[in-house]
């Protein structure tokens, strides 16, 4: 046999649909959104940043998202959807032996809560005092949140998750690592994760005391 002289070329692929280009650059708006909030934090989401990031004009970003209250709302979505991630990672695909299996799923959530995204989730809250449309999707990514690791918690504890006093404990340790995230950016790190073991080890006496 002959080798070719000049090697087929790979079939085209068929052109995008009108409907797939809008999708990508959609998705591509989102992406540098939530690559501005991550390092700049809330104030970084502005017009001129993220259609910057996403390379397009402000006009385009503006005829996907008309009103800055649907620009805001689809990022912190985007965030929510990056914290989510992040906890399916950590917690649900990365399962502890059943012996420290508490301790090392509070030690998940708690690196995530220590992490930029959560950081956003901190601002956006403190920005929704007196910025209505930032009060509304809070709300939505606060509930979106709360939802999934409630999930995940019955998830990695099928027998204690229809107990009151489990789900009331797992309200207590998400309570008690959100407030230590709070002072992250001017605690000593060192005092602050003493303080977390601290916590942990109360969470997990309690844990203790429900079996």
């Amino acid at each position: 046999m002959y080798a070719l002289a000049v090697p087929l070329a790979p079939p085209a692929k068929p052109p995008r649909t009108q409907e797939q280009r809008r999708a990508t650059t959609r998705q591509a708006l989102l992406n540098a959104a939530l690559a501005c909030m991550l390092e700049d934090g809330f104030a970084g989401l502005t017009t001129r940043r993220v259609a910057g990031r996403a390379d397009v004009s402000a006009a385009t970003l503006r005829f996907y998202f008309p009103t800055r209250a649907a620009f805001v709302a689809a990022a912190v979505e985007q965030l929510a959807i990056e914290l989510l991630r992040q906890h399916r990672e950590r917690v649900v695909q990365q399962p502890a032996p059943a012996a420290n299996r508490l301790e090392s799923w509070l030690d998940e959530l708690w690196e995530i809560c220590k992490g930029p995204a959560f950081n956003v989730m901190i601002e956006l809250s403190s920005a929704a005092r007196n910025d209505g449309d930032a009060r509304d999707n809070f709300a939505l990514a606060e509930r979106a949140l709360t939802k999934h690791i409630a999930l995940a918690a019955a998830g990695v504890f099928p027998d204690q998750i229809a107990d009151p006093r489990f789900r009331t404990l797992i309200d207590l340790a998400t309570a008690s690592m959100r407030g230590l995230a709070m002072f992250l950016p001017v605690a000593d790190q060192e005092q602050l994760e003493e303080r977390w073991n601290a916590a942990r080890t109360e969470l997990v006496r309690l844990y203790d005391s429900l079996l």
